[in-house]
């Protein structure tokens, strides 16, 4: 997909969100080996709040750590982590 046409095509979808004036959104895309970081908010000063954001790096570290070999993930949890039965 051609980056300009992404770009247009999520443009298009976030300007729908924000009509709610309460929408903040972040976005984050990786596209043949490219990174895409869109970030709406209503004002400048508006704070973000993190609300269930630190899921999405903790999946995304995950999923790195298995494309690159140093984890499965199939195995067991307690492969990784000392965890009493």
């Amino acid at each position: 997909m051609d980056a300009l046409i992404a770009n247009n095509k999520i443009k298009e979808v976030i300007d729908k969100l924000l009509k709610n004036k309460h929408t903040e959104l972040s976005i984050g895309i990786v596209y043949d080996n490219q990174e895409y970081i869109f970030e709406y908010q209503k004002q400048s000063d508006d704070y973000y709040d993190i609300g269930s954001i630190s899921k999405i790096f903790t999946s995304l570290i995950i999923l790195k750590a298995a494309h690159n070999g140093v984890l499965n993930l199939n195995d067991e949890i307690n492969k990784y982590l000392d965890l009493d039965d």
